[in-house]
């Protein structure tokens, strides 16, 4: 049963503010003087010190560092200068888009993992082989609602989105939970220590991949469905938080991309259809419910579940692609 929610202009809304940068214009770095060193503070408590040594920079304080948006990356103090190295501080809690954007020599990176990159374009037109040290194990949550969003998981995205990064971790915990992140993508991550057993039982090793087909009174020749378990962007998770809002039963498990298509003409499939989707073998309990919340077009529908099975959810849309996430209730 499909249930579709009256927020087409909350969904048009939130989509029409997709990157924010609000530090773009106002980001007043001071330069100390003689000195390749700047300091930045903030209304909102952001202390930071950035200084050059050579051809290393070195980031330390409490705070964001800011985003900057095209036309404004001359208002960073490191623009056009030779970095090769840069270092992020333990007290640095995100880095703004573009904020280190085409520093083309940028090669060594070392930056804890509780640090939120709000978005990967902080790190792109760096070198293409740029090395990144991810430190720790302190990851930080940055979600909305029911709806989390890790540090980690902006890691993953950077990786995902720059395949050609290379990423040292502490240990293996840390590099099966960002390919866990990743999902299908290929990232070249690879472990300080691989021996220990070093783990963060807040965030435990979830398989969070799916597969998914047309059922099969619905299906035809050539037809094919593919779904990406993807975490989603800021405008997706506000969404899904609003959703969840009024279905305080749920809970979260994670987002999906579906697409469905004709593999004889590559063509997308039309009309309306049943597809039988598998729940995480970590998320089938017995007297629980699954749901899906799907955006598509514009429009919020909320899924039920139309089998009785704890290993599946089977649902009927008319939007072959489309963005869900993956809920779930206990009846006890």
């Amino acid at each position: 049963m499909k249930k579709i929610i009256s927020l087409l202009c909350c969904v048009m809304l939130l989509c029409s503010s997709l990157t924010v940068f609000a530090a773009e214009d106002n980001a007043a770095w001071q330069k100390l003087q003689g000195k390749f060193e700047w300091t930045y503070q903030d209304a909102d408590g952001t202390s930071l010190t950035a200084k050059l040594e050579g051809y290393t920079l070195t980031i330390d304080g409490v705070g964001e560092i800011p985003a900057y948006a095209d036309y404004a990356l001359g208002n960073r103090p490191w623009n056009g200068m030779a970095v090769y190295e840069l270092v992020i501080g333990n007290g640095v809690t995100a880095i703004g888009a573009n904020a280190f954007a085409g520093l083309k020599d940028l090669y060594r990176i070392t930056i804890p993992v509780s640090v939120l990159i709000e978005d990967s374009s902080a790190f792109a037109g760096i070198n293409s082989t740029a090395y990144f040290m991810v430190k720790g194990m302190n990851i930080t949550n940055h979600g909305v609602g029911k709806v989390p969003y890790t540090s980690a998981e902006s890691f993953a995205k950077l990786m995902s989105d720059y395949s050609s990064y290379r990423f040292q971790v502490d240990n293996m915990y840390m590099v099966q939970l960002l390919k866990n992140y990743c999902s299908e993508k290929e990232v070249a991550i690879a472990p300080l220590d691989a021996l220990t057993t070093a783990s963060n039982p807040d965030y435990p090793l979830i398989n969070y991949t799916s597969s998914i087909a047309v059922a099969e009174k619905d299906w035809v020749p050539g037809a094919l469905t593919h779904i990406q378990a993807k975490q989603q962007g800021a405008v997706a998770r506000e969404v899904f938080s609003i959703m969840l809002g009024i279905m305080p039963d749920y809970n979260y498990v994670y987002s999906y991309n579906m697409a469905s298509y004709n593999i004889v003409d590559a063509t997308q499939t039309a009309g309306t259809k049943t597809y039988v989707m598998t729940v995480p073998a970590a998320y089938r309990f017995p007297n629980r419910t699954h749901a899906l919340i799907q955006i598509g077009n514009g429009v919020v529908n909320i899924l039920e579940d139309e089998d009785t099975s704890a290993d599946t959810i089977t649902f009927t849309t008319d939007l072959p692609s489309s963005v869900f996430a993956l809920v779930y209730k206990d009846n006890f």
